[in-house]
């Protein structure tokens, strides 16, 4: 079960905004961001920020079913619907953010207390600070579902599952400590070698990072 915890401030209000998201798995921190609102904001329209940006963390990687906490009540209450919308500068936001919404259900709006959305206060503090986007992710290995090598794209973060003494490491580990490995893969690929344990995808990300080193000389 994902939660995405959302906030957003200014200094002062109206003055410069930040706005921040976080996501978490089973209270496991996985995603975060911050970004810088501009200069001459409201407090409603950073919160409303932090959602947009929060949600759009969520459709990038893929995450629906989400619990959605704000200290925002009427952030919370407009998305729901038990409050009107009447500020003009609201309205797109409000807008955007019930679109990005119907791309993450199913979902729940949830109103929480200050105190329980430090994290998420803390990141929109510094887009106040950093007035330029940045985001965070932080590194989550997890064992999935085997896919084929048609149905996943092979990435960094991808863990090689076949025979050998590498299995259950990323392919990130493997290329950052072993770079040898990716030799004698190659080599072998080359050779016509037919060995069961060696995938498709992991032979051309080994074959793609030594034409990216060969270019780069």
């Amino acid at each position: 079960m994902y939660e995405l915890y959302f906030d957003g401030g200014t200094v002062p209000n109206p003055g410069v905004g930040g706005g921040g998201a976080v996501l978490y798995k089973d209270k496991i921190e996985t995603h975060a961001i911050s970004v810088f609102v501009g200069e001459n904001e409201t407090n409603n329209t950073c919160e409303y920020t932090g959602l947009i940006k929060g949600l759009e963390l969520a459709i990038e990687n893929n995450i629906k079913d989400l619990k959605i906490k704000g200290d925002s009540q009427l952030v919370i209450k407009q998305m729901k619907g038990e409050y009107q919308v009447k500020a003009e500068n609201l309205k797109t936001l409000h807008q955007k953010a019930k679109i990005l919404l119907n791309k993450v259900q199913p979902y729940e709006l949830i109103h929480v207390k200050r105190e329980f959305n430090k994290r998420a206060d803390e990141l929109a503090t510094k887009g106040i600070n950093s007035k330029k986007e940045t985001v965070e992710l932080i590194p989550e290995i997890e064992e999935t579902k085997y896919k084929t090598d048609y149905e996943e794209l092979t990435d960094d973060n991808k863990v090689f599952r076949q025979p050998s003494k590498y299995s259950g490491k990323t392919y990130k580990y493997i290329r950052m400590n072993y770079p040898e490995y990716l030799l004698e893969i190659a080599s072998k690929e080359m050779g016509g070698c037919k060995c069961e344990y060696i995938n498709a995808d992991f032979i051309k990300y080994c074959m793609d990072f030594l034409k990216l080193d060969i270019e780069d000389t």
